[in-house]
Parts: C-alpha cells; sequence; structure tokens
C-alpha cells in the first residue's frame, strides 16, 4: 500500500486552468473554490491490487464543428482523447467522380480488376476521379449539424484525438440494385470507390483508422442481409486504404471497421444485425472465405436507456464474451464497442464461443487496453 499526501490550494478565477498531473500513483486535481480558501491536505492511499481495466478511448460525437468556432477547445479543455465526426458521403462526393455510374464496372472480374488496378496506383485519377488532397471539401455539412469535415478533422488531429469517422452510407441516399446484375456490381463498384477515397484520405492527412459504414441500420430501411454485404465491400475498401496509406507514406496505422452501429436492445438486435456478420467473418466482398479479411474488427452497438450496464452484460453473456470490464456511462446513452481482433498470442483465429478477446462500455466508442489474455 501507498500512502500519498497530496496539498490542495484554491486558485483565484482567473488563474483557474485545466492542467492535469497524471502518475502511476495519484492523480490530485487542482479544484478551485474561492480565493479566500484554505489549503486542504487530503490523504490518498492506492492499492496494487486490480479492480478493472481503465477505457482506452473516451471522446464525443461530434455537433457543429466550423472554423472560428470554440469546438476544438472543448475537446482540449475536457480531456477526453476520441471523436466521431459524420462524414457524410453525399457532401464528400456530391456528384459521380467520373462517369458513367460504375466507371465500366458490370461483373465481379471487371470489379476486382478494377480494384486492384486502383490500389496499385492510387493517385491517378484514372480509377478514381478525386485528388486526395481535396477528397474532403470544405463546404460544410447540413441538416442538424454544420461541420467543415477538413477543419474539423485537421483540429482533432493537431489535438491528437483519435476520430473516428462514420460514413452513412444509407440506402435512402445510395440504393442498390441486385446483387450479380450489371447495375448491382455498378453499385457496388461506387461503394467500393467512395470508402476507399474517403478512408486514403482521412488516413494519409489526419491519421484516422476507425471507420463506421451505417448508423443504426436497424431503424432505417435497409434489409439486414443487404447491409452486412454492403459492409464486406466498405470494410475491404477501408482496409485496403490504410494498408496503401501506410505502404506509400510508411505509417503503420491499423485499421479498424465498426458494426452495426445498431441502436436499442442489443441482446435483441445480435441474431439479424450482428450474429450473421459475425458468424461469417471471414466472408469477403466477392464471398470467398479469406481468412487474412475481417468484415469488422469491432462490434458497436448504441444504446438509449438506463440500465445499460445490466443489458451490457446480457448481451455478452448471449455473445459468449468471458471478460469483465470496468464500465463507463454518460446520461442514457451508452455505446459498447467489442474488440473482433484476435488478441490472444494462444490462438490463431476466432472461435465460435468466444468471439470477443477486449470490450469495454461508455459513451461512445471506447475500447480497453488488452491484458495478459489479450
Amino acid at each position: 500500500m501507498t500512502h500519498i499526501r497530496c496539498h490542495t490550494k484554491a486558485l483565484s478565477p482567473p488563474l483557474f486552468r485545466t492542467d492535469r498531473i497524471l502518475s502511476s500513483l495519484a492523480l490530485c486535481a487542482v479544484v478551485a473554490l474561492s480565493p479566500s480558501s484554505l489549503a486542504l491536505a487530503v490523504n490518498i492511499t492506492t492499492s496494487g491490487s486490480v479492480i478493472g481495466q481503465t477505457p482506452e478511448i473516451v471522446g464525443y460525437n461530434s455537433g457543429h464543428f466550423m472554423p472560428n468556432s470554440n469546438t476544438a477547445d472543448w475537446w482540449r479543455f475536457s480531456g477526453v482523447n476520441g471523436a466521431r465526426i459524420f462524414s457524410t458521403p453525399t457532401v464528400v462526393e456530391a456528384s459521380d467522380d467520373l462517369a458513367p455510374w460504375g466507371d465500366g464496372v458490370s461483373s465481379q472480374a471487371t470489379f476486382v480488376t478494377r480494384r486492384d488496378n486502383l490500389r496499385a496506383n492510387p493517385l491517378s485519377p484514372t480509377y478514381i476521379n478525386c485528388p486526395t488532397s481535396k477528397a474532403v471539401p470544405n463546404n460544410p455539412t447540413s441538416g442538424s449539424n454544420n461541420i467543415n469535415l477538413k477543419y474539423a478533422f485537421g483540429q482533432l488531429h493537431d489535438l491528437g484525438i483519435d476520430s473516428l469517422a462514420q460514413i452513412g452510407y444509407t440506402n435512402s441516399s445510395f440504393p442498390g440494385d441486385p446483387a450479380g446484375t450489371v447495375a448491382g456490381w455498378a453499385d457496388r463498384w461506387e461503394t467500393m470507390a467512395h470508402f476507399y477515397i474517403q478512408a486514403f484520405y482521412l488516413a494519409k492527412n489526419f491519421d484516422v483508422h476507425r471507420f463506421q459504414m451505417y448508423n443504426e441500420p436497424n431503424a432505417d430501411d435497409i434489409p439486414a442481409d443487404e447491409w452486412q454485404e454492403r459492409l464486406r465491400f466498405s470494410s475491404d475498401a477501408v482496409q485496403a486504404a490504410v494498408a496503401d496509406v501506410n505502404r506509400i507514406y510508411g505509417k503503420s496505422l491499423i485499421a479498424e471497421m465498426q458494426g452495426p452501429v445498431s441502436a436499442g436492445d442489443p441482446v435483441a438486435k445480435y441474431p439479424m444485425w450482428g450474429q450473421p456478420t459475425v458468424t461469417n467473418l471471414h466472408t469477403n466482398e466477392v464471398g470467398a472465405v479469406d481468412p487474412n479479411f475481417q468484415a469488422m474488427q469491432a462490434y458497436d452497438y448504441q444504446l438509449y436507456a438506463d440500465g445499460s450496464i445490466a443489458t451490457a452484460d446480457a448481451f455478452r453473456r448471449k455473445a459468449g464474451i468471458d471478460q469483465k470490464s470496468r464500465h463507463c456511462r454518460c446520461g442514457r446513452c451508452a455505446a459498447e464497442v467489442c474488440d473482433l481482433r484476435v488478441q490472444c498470442p494462444h490462438r490463431s483465429e476466432l472461435r465460435p464461443d468466444k468471439q470477443y478477446a477486449r470490450y469495454s462500455i461508455g459513451i461512445l466508442s471506447l475500447r480497453l487496453n488488452p491484458g495478459p489474455d489479450g
């Protein structure tokens, strides 16, 4: 046991700051009470016993984020290290980047050929007519939140914030023709191309490596099987883009696609929106089983209700999760992210009964540092 005596002294309001000193033993906070408050002595006793794991990422869902605003200061002064930004596809690509729609892709063979050619030369406008330096525009998103995407990602990057890009490729904005048809392959190529260019640009310029493809699909009009197929195409694009950024620019980013980002009781939603993807985790966009591919690396859901912790425990039991975690909540909203990457060196693949290596619960999407067993 270690005993620490921390002295706190009130500061006058003009001198109040949010500077923090974090040691491996204790966190001593300076609290402003009033200019006349006396110094206080507080005894803190620390223990060598581990009672839980600290979430790796704590963050906010972004609202308005425009130049000449104080939004970035909110992140800076709050001390969080995560952000979730809606990088709206219809803003990033307001019209088809390269006519005609589908760029000549009409079959699986032409899809694979064009994908491979794009990856071999991602900076060429031959395959995507959108320079990677301008893939995220200065014009803001509209609607409930106005976000200048280039400014927001840049500010967050400079603050050391780990950003999560929510690229809402919705069924209403991008309806897909049936799989296996000429029109269907054109639609799937456009999905692939859009996610590739966004992920490439965001990874190259702002080190973004975490992505979501659809926000709360169970509350939208997309059928679950179509969502699962769309996830595979977008996930392959994201992982390919991040890998190509690493190869070309010497980075070491680890791509993470999160899903299903469902809303409501995760136990009830799991059979339709989670289990099929987890069961077929290594099925790639063309329907082949590839052990080097994962449709998603993190299982994410969003819960807007009291009793979030109890529901999270029930979800973990249903999904075969056997770890313990430290729970963090904020108000009525909780989100859980279960890491699907294999962390344990003694396992070579994910087992159906032990599908998750690590997980957490929190405001936005929190991941735990892996313990001795991953």
